[in-house]
């Protein structure tokens, strides 16, 4: 073959393949399937995010377009997936993937130095490794003796005031989980049940709700839009600032005791005070009382939320009432549950492991990627903001089949999907409390249920609503009636 020809035929050899690689490249490019017009995005979102609504408005698309779906908003693409093997690699792989600054940034004037806003990197590595032996066992049995006398507390409350009477448990459930965190993670007792029927107790959970929702609002939002939303640094700066105040009386209170204690027997305030062995702080003033603030939401909001929803759930599932009745009266009886009592009460176990399947309070998991990925046969540009949809791995049709969205507890008596299951989160920056919630969550359902049974009022709206994180932000109604 002649030179000319050669070179003609690597020419041709190269054109080809570099159309081949552009055709393949484009083809990977190409969009998921999702909601929204080009420029504007998805207009109903915004009404969702406004009402609240948006963990509910984005389940529901995610049910119309599968694994993945591309979420635009005012043009961006957000790519919201829910298929559980892919969200294991990327929760797992710190590696390919990151944690941005949108949880910070939704928090400014906040917590934003609390550890569930911290972006990846050493900051939150810091952090972590700080504050994690504060959740050790000798902090668990503490957490559980604390929430027995806490749970038996409410129901001192609610015995006095007779059988048959309306509660808004969703309201009370807050007040315990207050009163549970600051005597675990601060050792001070609030003493908000105690004082349930008084003004105060109304004002400080009303505070709590509207910067959490606010934070909510603001999640993925440019800070241009936070004023049509109402959720400027201005217009939430009173909550905020009497918020911060609670921390900042609860910092000052810890500080002027002078009651030492063996370091493994340090809670997490005692351990964002403590000093360096060359005498220096660990955290700043600004990071111990936004971690303060951090650990008021995250440490009551979750779990408190996750029983109204159990209670919703017996209320609504007479059968699944009348097993757990059972094994807590054949286990338990009328005395106080124990930590080796806990681990044997497989019904239980499989009743709580449904709620936070069924009703997941932290519906989200926001991630991006270093570099450009495939994702469910997509690629994703680097830097893309990836939303891991747990409340939609937890029961989608394509990952459980038709009962996906049955409440069954006996379905954890049989092998269920790989990798849909996970409502503290996965890998490294899962939650840091999770043994401790799941103490606190099971004391507090089996004390409650040694007393008393629950009854729906008719006629609630039970559809959840979003902030921080998912939950009964309307209330929930229930009438109690004592054993």
């Amino acid at each position: 073959m002649d030179p000319s020809r050669r070179v003609a035929t690597v020419l041709t050899s190269v054109v080809v393949a570099t159309l081949v690689y552009i055709i393949m490249k484009k083809a990977k490019r190409k969009r998921p399937p999702g909601p929204g017009y080009p420029i504007i995005g998805d207009i109903e979102a915004f009404s969702a995010l406004a009402n609240n609504k948006a963990a509910v408005y984005i389940f529901k698309k995610q049910m119309l377009y599968g694994r993945i779906m591309d979420f635009r908003v005012l043009n961006q693409s957000i790519y919201v997936l829910a298929d559980p093997d892919e969200a294991h690699r990327i929760l797992n792989n710190s590696h390919e993937f990151y944690r941005d600054r949108t949880f910070q940034n939704a928090s400014e004037k906040i917590m934003e130095s609390a550890l569930f806003c911290l972006p990846s990197g050493d900051t939150w590595h810091r952090h972590r490794k700080l504050l994690s032996p504060a959740f050790s066992p000798i902090h668990l049995q503490h957490a559980l003796e604390v929430s027995i006398k806490s749970t038996k507390q409410l129901c001192k409350y609610w015995a006095s005031l007779g059988p048959k009477v309306i509660h808004n448990v969703h309201h009370e459930f807050a007040c315990l989980t207050l009163d549970v965190i600051g005597q675990v993670a601060f050792s001070q007792d609030f003493g908000v049940v105690k004082s349930l029927s008084t003004d105060n107790v109304s004002e400080t959970y009303q505070l709590f709700e509207k910067v959490g929702g606010a934070i909510g609002k603001r999640m993925n939002q440019p800070k241009w839009f936070w004023w049509p939303l109402g959720v400027t640094v201005k217009d939430i700066e009173y909550e905020t600032t009497r918020v911060r105040q609670i921390a900042i009386d609860v910092l000052q209170t810890k500080m002027a005791a002078t009651v030492a204690r063996p370091e493994r027997e340090w809670d997490v305030l005692d351990r964002l005070l403590a000093k360096s062995t060359d005498g220096e702080d660990k955290f700043t003033p600004d990071e111990v009382i936004d971690e303060l603030m951090g650990f008021y939401f995250a440490g009551h909001e979750t779990t408190s939320n996750t029983i109204s929803f159990a209670i919703m759930a017996l209320a609504q599932n007479p059968t699944v009432t009348a097993k757990l009745l059972a094994e807590i009266d054949d286990r338990v009886g009328k005395g106080e549950p124990t930590m080796a009592m806990l681990s044997e009460l497989k019904y239980l176990d499989n009743f709580v492991k449904e709620v936070q399947r069924l009703y997941t309070v932290a519906g989200f998991n926001l991630r991006r990627p270093r570099q450009d990925s495939e994702i469910c046969g997509y690629m994703v540009p680097k830097d893309s903001v990836v939303i891991i949809n747990i409340w939609a791995i937890h029961t989608a049709p394509w990952i459980w089949g038709i009962t996906g969205r049955d409440f069954d507890p006996d379905r954890w008596t049989r092998p269920i999907p790989h990798n849909a299951y996970l409502p503290f989160g996965s890998g490294p920056m899962g939650c840091i409390g999770q043994k401790m919630a799941l103490i606190e969550l099971k004391v507090a359902l089996i004390t409650m249920l040694q007393r008393f049974t629950f009854e729906l009022v008719p006629n609630q709206d039970l559809e959840p609503e979003s902030a921080v994180t998912i939950g009964m932000r309307q209330g929930l109604r229930v009438t109690l009636t004592p054993r």
